[in-house]
């Protein structure tokens, strides 16, 4: 009974991994469209024949610890990577490939659906070349195979990856684009706008 019980934990640590990975591509897509916008309307405030023009490589930051996405590292967004692929981890791999690898495509199979299938077995083999636990999880939950009970060690990393995540995608909604963009108030926009180009003395007070 433990040990389903464990399982089962390490089941929703993995999906709540998942989820907030998926949480955080959602949040830089919305953040990319809110910065594009944002930049055009702080241009047209401060004219666009000023010296002060924002360009769109520029840092959009709602405090003064400047943040750009596009800076990070993949590892520094989502740090996957871990060096305990163990036994099970191993298994699981010879599982994804019983149902990946071209030769065990079923004739009946799409052309669409093999293409998937092919895409999943190349990022299996690259998560094992690479060590890289957590992806072979998400391909392993894509193709609805159960995922083996996590050691100690994974579970740790998995909790702080998780963690980093969150952090993350907490950083994207403190952003002067984000929280502009998803005020209604055209007063309120203004203030943060202006609140911006002040603080990175891009005007006056």
């Amino acid at each position: 009974m433990k040990r389903k019980k464990t399982k089962n934990k390490n089941n929703k640590l993995f999906l709540k991994y998942r989820y907030l990975v998926a949480e955080l591509k959602d949040a830089e897509e919305v953040f990319d469209e809110a910065k594009v916008l944002f930049i055009a309307a702080a241009n047209k405030y401060i004219g666009n024949n000023s010296e002060g023009v924002i360009k769109d490589n520029s840092t959009l930051a709602k405090d003064i610890v400047l943040f750009d996405k596009k800076e990070k590292k993949k590892d520094d967004i989502c740090p996957s990577k871990n060096d305990d692929i163990d036994h099970n981890m191993k298994s699981l791999y010879k599982k994804i490939a019983i149902v990946t690898h071209p030769d065990k495509h079923n004739d009946s199979y799409s052309d669409n659906e093999k293409k998937r299938l092919v895409g999943l077995y190349n990022r299996a083999n690259n998560a094992v070349s690479e060590k890289n636990l957590f992806d072979l999880l998400d391909i392993a939950s894509e193709l609805h195979i159960d995922i083996p009970e996590l050691t100690d060690k994974q579970v740790k990393t998995l909790e702080k990856t998780c963690v980093k995540v969150k952090e993350d995608i907490n950083v994207l909604f403190k952003t002067y684009p984000w929280i502009w963009f998803h005020e209604d108030d055209e007063n309120i926009k203004l203030k943060y706008l202006k609140e911006y180009l002040i603080r990175t003395d891009v005007i006056k007070k």
